[in-house]
């Protein structure tokens, strides 16, 4: 495929020598079946893995496409509870130096006892770059966090009785749902398969637990698990996960609705080292459509503003992004302009995605509801490109930010080099596409 000049005043429109005007179909599955993409990476060869979910069977399969968006690898994943047609996957990719694939999978469905009948638990998964499972890992490549891995069934554990009704707003029985695994990541690094998760049991007190895992690399073994140190005996939910070479993590959570920065150590406790607790506490910040991104000696953080969320044809206030750096010590970076008001005209945000180009340009895309009044359908995916010192990049197409009208979700964003590409669902079909923007 030619190559595009990406200088000058093209920077942040689309590559017109990518597929067609910029856009190429994705088609992972030869046969005419329906089918999303839950979770995506790229690749160190500039290609991209994608999870793919068909609609009808509900299988689950590995695809990969090259820098010209076209398919090189399909593989079938074969989960745990690979009967359970009902089950939807929301897996968590990640690739690194290793040259293979990791991936976390929350709501393994597992057979427990009399009063808790299905159980919830999570699974990793590693795969080499043809999308294989990798040899000897686990089974077909994934192993499954056992509820007695987590001391489900220790002596404290309070059975439940059986006239206890459901929590408030639970509407499904205790005997078919009272177990869930509901957020996590995995990652290789240093020799091992790590992972960081948390669960849910209303049955128990706390009914929120989280926890770090360890795995032998090579064959999925779990070496140890041991639970993060609560915070006044509150345990976190885990948004964003990026752990060190150096060992220890860096997480965005939150417990009770509100966000903190935290940073852990391996063995689950917090690094007093960080702002002098291992946490800080992020008031006002919406944890539930947030992401985290580590970047050399910096911890960037994009956010939408809850408060100024509005209903659709409100207009009496924007929804803001929230782009915030901090310091490896926990510290806010005092060189970085804190941005929170880069979005225009848009009704809704949602979905913020971090990403850092190889002339440390933050790109932060996201999907905006927004009122443009050249389209019938106000839907668009965004990128908005700043500098490392957070102020807006007037180059890139002219404001500072990439609009594709016309996409319900922005997905995700992969960056090669200085390389900018991104996948989307089109909101007429629903098809998943991919996009080059020139930078």
């Amino acid at each position: 495929m030619k190559t595009t000049d990406n200088t000058g005043d093209k920077a942040g429109q689309l590559d017109p020598n990518f597929g067609v005007g910029g856009i190429v179909e994705l088609r992972p599955l030869d046969e005419d079946r329906g089918f999303e993409i839950i979770d995506s990476a790229g690749l160190q060869d500039g290609g991209s893995v994608h999870v793919i979910q068909t609609h009808e069977k509900k299988e689950n399969y590995l695809a990969s496409f090259n820098q010209d968006g076209k398919r090189t690898h399909l593989e079938h994943v074969i989960l745990p509870d690979e009967n359970q047609q009902n089950t939807n996957y929301f897996f968590r990719l990640k690739y690194n130096q290793l040259d293979r694939i990791a991936c976390y999978v929350p709501d393994i469905r597992w057979p427990s006892e009399e009063h808790d009948p299905i159980v919830h638990t999570s699974a990793v998964g590693c795969f080499e770059t043809n999308l294989k499972p990798q040899e000897g890992f686990g089974e077909n490549g994934i192993t499954t966090i056992k509820p007695a891995d987590l001391a489900k069934n220790s002596p404290d554990r309070r059975a439940p009785r059986k006239s206890e009704a459901p929590a408030a707003g639970h509407t499904e029985t205790p005997e078919k749902h009272v177990y869930d695994v509901n957020s996590g990541e995995a990652q290789l690094i240093n020799g091992a398969l790590w992972s960081v998760s948390s669960s849910y049991h209303e049955y128990e007190d706390p009914p929120f637990k989280s926890w770090i895992s360890k795995f032998a690399q090579d064959t999925g073994k779990l070496l140890s698990v041991l639970p993060l140190q609560p915070l006044e005996g509150k345990p976190w939910e885990p948004v964003d996960v990026h752990f060190f070479e150096g060992g220890g993590f860096i997480m965005l959570a939150y417990r009770e609705q509100q966000a903190y920065l935290t940073k852990f150590t391996d063995s689950g406790m917090l690094d007093k080292t960080f702002n002098d607790s291992g946490y800080v506490e992020m008031p006002g910040l919406a944890y539930k459509n947030s992401c985290m991104h580590v970047h050399q000696e910096r911890i960037l953080i994009a956010s939408m503003d809850p408060l100024t969320h509005t209903k659709k044809n409100d207009h009496q206030s924007e929804p803001l992004l929230k782009l915030d750096a901090y310091l490896l010590s926990g510290e806010r970076d005092s060189t970085f302009t804190n941005r929170n008001d880069a979005v225009k005209n848009a009704v809704y945000i949602s979905s913020p995605h971090i990403a850092v180009d190889a002339k440390n340009r933050i790109l932060v895309g996201l999907t905006g509801d927004m009122q443009l009044g050249t389209s019938p359908d106000p839907l668009v995916a965004m990128i908005y490109r700043f500098s490392w010192a957070g102020n807006a990049d007037l180059t890139f197409n002219g404001d500072g930010r990439f609009v594709l009208s016309g996409v319900v979700a922005f997905k995700h964003m992969f960056l090669n080099g200085n390389e900018i590409r991104g996948v989307g669902n089109v909101f007429s079909s629903q098809e998943p596409i991919m996009f080059k923007v020139l930078d």
